[in-house]
């Protein structure tokens, strides 16, 4: 916990660690509210190390540890393979592994269509407003924190447009299943019709956002609704090496201009808007502060707003502010110290911190 806060020159030290700050900036831990621990298909695996769960745990372990030492001290699960982010939060709160606070969604709900989108290890079929009552129920009896759905068909589809996955009925019926439950549902969801649904229906958070008209950023200002953007990928694909010019071409004509567009109109808008980062945990980590440069480069934010988005914003929409998010008296001593001033030049983000805080505890980074 964050005991007190002293002006400059008055700190006292009654025989803890003492840290010289000189020259650098102290941070909130930085919150992803849009990551995945495993998500196949695995940049290892076999069709036999598919099946072995406690091989997918051991993989995600690893990660939690490397999250740590990127500056991530919260992240939000947004489904895993085979539901495992439950296990690795479980091991983290007992001190087994090396881990963030984590926020596990489990598996993600879609109906049949979605089995043709993704891995079926991470996501369960669900259609029928009874079906999806049940498969609710059942994501929180096995661990989750909270509920993912699917609810747009995927912009990279050949020859097909957005349209929604469920009714709006169904909809509902997840919304206020999880909402007896005692938790919410956060929805993958790009156009403006597959948004508006989950608006009217009571969706809390919108991730990825690509495709949003005008009416939907106006609802998503009045309505206690979050937008989660997650613009890393489309970063690292644009300067990629291995996708070529026409397959580059056809990701952004089909998703990343409509997605770069709608967060930039939403960002001007004035909307409070999360961080999300969406790439793999070790490719995160060979390209630090992505999500920055993608904030950035495609929609203008200052530094000020991005800094603010991955730690008080992520923290006050994930509903755990009165416990992380900020450099306050009486909350979690989660704080990272960064070498330079983010602020002024946010390449400072590309960099590990050269110290990480987690409850109160320093860990040691590996710095290359």
């Amino acid at each position: 916990m964050i005991d007190r806060i002293l002006p400059a020159g008055e700190a006292e030290t009654t025989g803890g660690e003492a840290v010289d700050c000189g020259g650098r900036t102290l941070l909130p831990g930085l919150i992803d509210a849009h990551m995945h621990f495993i998500m196949g298909p695995l940049e290892h695996e076999t069709s036999e190390f598919a099946d072995e769960y406690f091989k997918l745990f051991m993989a995600g372990a690893r990660k939690a540890r490397l999250l740590l030492e990127c500056g991530f001290t919260t992240v939000r699960d947004m489904a895993s393979s085979y539901g495992v982010a439950n296990s690795i939060r479980d091991a983290a709160e007992e001190g087994l592994i090396d881990g963030p606070r984590i926020i596990s969604a489990g598996h993600i709900i879609g109906a049949t269509e979605e089995r043709k989108i993704v891995d079926k290890d991470h996501n369960v079929i669900a259609d029928g407003c009874d079906e999806c009552r049940k498969a609710v129920r059942r994501e929180i009896a096995h661990g989750a924190d909270i509920i993912k759905i699917y609810n747009s068909t995927y912009p990279m589809r050949k020859n097909q447009g957005i349209h929604p996955m469920y009714t709006p009925e169904e909809v509902r019926t997840f919304v206020s299943t999880a909402h007896s439950l005692g938790t919410y549902v956060g929805a993958h969801v790009y156009g403006s019709e597959c948004v508006r649904m989950c608006l009217d229906a009571g969706v809390y958070t919108i991730e990825h956002g690509g495709g949003l008209d005008s009416a939907c950023i106006e609802i998503l200002a009045k309505q206690q609704a979050f937008l989660i953007p997650t613009l890393a990928p489309n970063l690292l694909i644009e300067n990629s090496t291995t996708y070529s010019q026409v397959a580059k071409d056809r990701y952004f004509n089909c998703l990343a201009n409509e997605e770069n567009i709608s967060i930039r109109q939403a960002y001007q808008a004035g909307l409070k808007l999360g961080f999300g980062t969406d790439i793999d945990i070790v490719e995160l980590s060979e390209n630090m502060g992505c999500e920055f440069l993608a904030r950035k480069k495609y929609t203008g934010m200052s530094n000020r707003d991005m800094l603010l988005q991955a730690t008080r914003n992520n923290a006050q929409i994930l509903k755990i502010d009165d416990l992380t998010g900020s450099v306050t008296e009486g909350l979690s001593a989660d704080l990272i110290l960064v070498d330079g001033d983010p602020e002024q030049d946010i390449s400072v983000m590309t960099h590990k911190p050269l110290h990480v805080f987690f409850r109160g505890k320093r860990l040691a980074v590996q710095r290359v």
